[in-house]
């Protein structure tokens, strides 16, 4: 990972450390933590824009320091399914793009959506909360496949987490590629794939036009529609991504949708205009928001704000 003050997982095992000590640490130690979070809410004003190119440079260092050994490692449906995270309970300000995204799967023969944008804005959550919408379950029933991307590091690994998540067993004289392409195409039931933190692949790997070749392939199979999240603006591949939250990728919370988040998270939290000012500061991103109400369990709003 960047050893960057700004980094995304070093600020969540920051706010994690605080947030675990007791009420009587938290008052002693209030002037130096005060410091932490200054620092933190300095730094969240141009961390949404950062973090995209940071996400780059890190894959493109991890692909060069131990992604052949990554590339050559077996995937196992254990993997798949450790990695695989639950929709989440505090989810708000996000119903229409969900409305969006059902109604693109369910209408239509064939969908392919985009949720794309920076670390920390819930494209995850947003996947997840569509796939499990009532209208979705119905027409896909349990052909509905959530595919963690951040362990699947190129084309090949992408094809072993398939045949996983699928059950499908490679038989004697076959390939896996050769066994994946003969299921999708005789399918008769429609099929969704959810294919999550999509832009680890798509920039580790040593030969993205193996893994474009394989997102076209799985596109042109008519019963299959793909959900795919991704940091930055565009999608992989030659197809007609069907973005959803506009061009620029999903937005930030509104303000109301952030302060319901927020106490929903810690709800001895008050509404004030200290509690405003905060989730202004940091940009209403919704991962920042989750991490700040964490630790208000911890320390009061007045010292999260002051400092």
């Amino acid at each position: 990972m960047l050893r960057c003050s700004s980094n995304l997982e070093n600020i969540q095992k920051i706010l994690e450390k605080l947030a675990q000590r007791t009420t009587l640490k938290a008052f002693w130690h209030a002037e130096q933590d005060g410091k932490v979070l200054a620092g933190f809410k300095e730094k969240s004003n141009g961390f949404i824009a950062s973090l995209n190119l940071q996400l780059g440079i890190e894959i493109y260092n991890q692909g060069l320091a131990g992604g052949e050994s990554r590339q050559n490692a077996t995937i196992t449906y254990e993997n798949i399914k450790l990695a695989t995270p639950t929709a989440s309970r505090v989810f708000t300000g996000r119903d229409e793009l969900v409305i969006a995204g059902v109604e693109m799967l369910c209408k239509r023969d064939q969908a392919h959506l985009a949720i794309l944008g920076a670390g920390g804005m819930g494209k995850t959550s947003l996947a997840l909360h569509i796939m499990e919408h009532v209208d979705v379950r119905q027409k896909f029933q349990e052909k509905r496949y959530f595919v963690p991307c951040e362990v699947l590091p190129d084309a090949p690994s992408l094809i072993q987490g398939l045949l996983q998540i699928l059950k499908l067993s490679i038989s004697e004289g076959k390939d896996g590629y050769e066994i994946l392409e003969a299921y999708l195409q005789l399918s008769q039931e429609p099929i969704l794939l959810v294919l999550d933190n999509f832009e680890t692949p798509w920039y580790s790997s040593k030969n993205q036009k193996a893994l474009q070749n394989l997102i076209e392939k799985i596109r042109d199979q008519k019963k299959v529609s793909i959900t795919i999240t991704m940091r930055g603006a565009e999608g992989p591949g030659d197809i007609e991504w069907e973005k959803l939250g506009g061009k620029s990728g999903l937005p930030p919370l509104i303000l109301d949708a952030a302060r319901k988040t927020f106490l929903s998270i810690s709800p001895n939290t008050k509404k004030s205009e200290e509690l405003d000012t905060l989730l202004k500061e940091l940009d209403c991103m919704p991962l920042a928001i989750l991490l700040m109400a964490q630790l208000s369990r911890r320390l009061p709003l007045k010292v999260l704000v002051k400092n």
